[in-house]
């Protein structure tokens, strides 16, 4: 079944509002939003597919809920300033074939930016570990130093002063071996 929704123009932003049917749990809400797609879904019944005319930017785009309106608001951020007189989405006469490839392309991109940022994500909290690790442990060395430092202070303070050093020999004359020298 489809959704009904509404949508708003403005110079920066498009707002797509999706009424959430009676009966479905906003928990239940999938959105995709591509650069030209935007899939709204509440499977496996109901689903919204707008192919949209202008680019958006996903990065900067948003969807709120609504509860106690039971709405979904999708705040989606244009990439040129503009408003959309001609509407949000391409015409119907646009071919069905033409709709999928620029559908999966569409998706296709935000898999690809959504990967980027996955990976870039996984680098920020590595580094971030190394970085508590190598605290740690300089914290831990830390430790050990001032551990060492009162057990040498608790074995000086028992044995009492250190007695001295003995004496170092003296070295002996070697005996001389070889023809002794004319006298």
């Amino acid at each position: 079944l489809n959704l009904e929704f509404t949508w708003e123009d403005s110079t920066g932003t498009a707002i797509v509002r999706v009424k959430i049917p009676v009966g479905v749990s906003p928990n239940d809400l999938d959105v995709q939003c591509g650069d030209l797609f935007l899939k709204v879904s509440f499977p496996p019944t109901y689903i919204l597919q707008l192919d949209l005319l202008h680019e958006i930017d996903t990065d900067l785009s948003k969807v709120t809920v609504l509860r106690d309106e039971r709405i979904v608001e999708i705040h989606l951020q244009k990439r040129e300033m503009a408003e959309w007189p001609e509407g949000l989405t391409i015409p119907k006469e646009f071919p069905i074939s033409d709709r999928i490839m620029r559908r999966e392309d569409s998706l296709g991109r935000l898999r690809a930016h959504l990967d980027e940022v996955a990976k870039k994500r996984a680098e920020a909290n590595s580094i971030r570990q190394r970085g508590l690790v190598s605290h740690q442990m300089d914290e831990d060395r830390r430790d050990r130093e001032a551990l060492q430092k009162v057990e040498d202070e608790i074995r000086s303070a028992l044995s009492g002063p250190a007695p001295p050093a003995p004496p170092r020999p003296r070295p002996r004359p070697r005996p001389h071996s070889g023809p002794r020298p004319n006298q």
